[in-house]
């Protein structure tokens, strides 16, 4: 079941959005909560406003769905951790190793009352001091020894 009013069209590398009779407006593509509600729903946001919420991607056509993954895909770069080597605390740093998706990573988190948050399903969006984002997409699914590691930080 597709929102037939909402369709997504690209020129060059910007967005725009044709939407029953309108003018077609130039559009960013984000998600409505980037932590809590990753793969939920999605925010249209045009120059000055939000234009559109979306449920979820599932109701644009596939064409526009195909533009929308990209975008979200381009918003948010996340380094995912499969494994967690080390961890440690001093003065209040925390200190990461970790064996990610793009090979083996080294990362300082400042304040991990903000710059660790737990998103909606079991998993963990880190931040460190440069602003790279990083993910556990399950603390469940983590082997014991990076559960134990994580423990240690948070």
């Amino acid at each position: 079941m597709y929102n037939k009013s909402v369709k997504l069209y690209r020129i060059h590398d910007q967005v725009f959005m044709k939407n029953d009779g309108l003018d077609d407006i130039p559009v960013s593509i984000v998600w409505l909560r980037p932590t809590t509600g990753w793969g939920k729903e999605v925010s249209l946001i045009g120059i000055h406003n939000e234009v559109v919420i979306l449920d979820c991607i599932d109701q644009l056509d596939p064409d526009s769905r195909c533009i929308a993954e990209e975008e979200l895909e381009r918003n948010y770069f996340y380094i995912d951790i499969l494994r967690l080597i080390r961890t440690d605390v001093n003065l209040g740093n925390r200190y990461f190793e970790a064996e990610t998706d793009r090979g083996k990573s080294r990362f300082v988190v400042k304040n991990p009352y903000v710059d660790i948050r737990p998103t909606g399903n079991d998993g963990v969006i880190i931040r460190d001091v440069v602003g790279n984002l990083f993910r556990i997409k399950s603390l469940s699914e983590l082997d014991n020894w990076s559960r134990r590691e994580f423990e240690k930080v948070n």
